[in-house]
């Protein structure tokens, strides 16, 4: 079931449209959840801690707390820790004993009082912004402003603001000029800014340096994954790409890690297979049980190599068309 939420907007007094992706969640669904070693929720105003027999009981406790998209886990101290900021990608901290385990699919307490049409699910956040924010806002929410696809969801949509009758001027709605023309298109991947195509894949560079983990993470939480280089004609598009950008970092994370503690890498999303295609610097890896994250390293003319995961590095996204 696909859920869209409405946000109100300041500047223009705008009502926002975002669609996301939930489903009902049962608590004895342990799959609902994904989990990554050695991290934990950050404490904040919006942790609090409770003693847990088990990463499954944490888990059950999370998902009973209708807040909660994101918990982590001390086996060593029998520690649960909640964070109930509705939020789902949230600051972690690595940490030895401790697992973090995040929701596949979580629906926001702002979104309560929606309404269903067909395999969606519409509903009103109170918060008003600009387009922009709006479809930045929907997007940490784990969706996309609403894209109005057929004539009957669209009377739909009409008939149901019409009834709120709030007042305002309008509503946003995921559809923009992207390519500078007489129309308008609905968002998809290729409207990122500054991303590249190649085949069916988008590409998002950013600079921002981080630990491989957080890079994940972060890639993840934009609906995307590590860059995984799979083919040889879309390894040498990615090289003529960062050394046209030519930032100077030392290099980029990518998405192979030492998953199963061996001499060789796997990339995240086939964690059992080895490796298509490979374009390692002669002798890497040479440490992938110490160095288990992978990058592409600027001084080996972007080769692939091994290296220390909490290096600070800038990393690439890859997200599917």
């Amino acid at each position: 079931m696909a859920i869209r939420c409405f946000l109100f907007s300041a500047t223009v007094y705008v009502i926002t449209v975002c669609l996301l992706y939930a489903v009902n969640i049962n608590a004895k669904d342990v799959e609902s959840f994904q989990t990554k070693g050695s991290t934990r929720a950050i404490r904040s105003v919006n942790t609090s801690d409770f003693d847990s027999t088990s990463l499954l009981v944490c888990a059950q406790k999370c998902l009973s707390h209708r807040q909660c998209c994101v918990a982590s886990f001390s086996k060593g101290t029998s520690t649960c820790r909640l964070d109930t900021s509705e939020k789902c990608c949230i600051d972690t901290e690595t940490k030895d004993g401790w697992r973090t385990i995040r929701r596949n699919n979580y629906l926001p307490i702002n979104c309560t009082g929606s309404i269903t049409f067909g395999t969606s699910t519409y509903s009103i956040i109170p918060d008003y912004e600009e387009w922009d924010n709006a479809k930045e806002n929907c997007k940490w929410l784990g969706g996309k402003l609403l894209e109005l696809e057929t004539s009957v969801e669209n009377e739909f949509i009409k008939d149901t603001v019409r009834t709120l009758n709030t007042g305002v001027k309008g509503y946003w709605v995921g559809g923009y000029n992207f390519n500078n023309d007489l129309d308008m298109e609905w968002i998809n991947p290729n409207t990122c800014t500054g991303c590249i195509t190649f085949g069916n894949s988008v590409y998002s560079i950013i600079g921002d340096l981080t630990e491989w983990e957080k890079a994940n993470e972060n890639c993840d939480c934009l609906g995307g994954k590590l860059l995984e280089l799979e083919t040889a004609v879309e390894n040498e598009f990615i090289k003529d790409q960062v050394r046209t950008l030519d930032t100077g970092v030392d290099g980029y994370w990518i998405g192979g890690y030492n998953f199963n503690n061996d001499d060789d890498m796997e990339w995240i999303s086939k964690q059992n297979q080895v490796m298509s295609f490979t374009d390692m610097y002669p002798g890497q890896p040479n440490e992938p049980e110490a160095q288990p994250c992978m990058m592409i390293w600027r001084k080996f003319d972007f080769l692939w190599g091994d290296h220390t995961c909490n290096t600070q590095l800038s990393y690439i996204c890859e997200f599917e068309l």
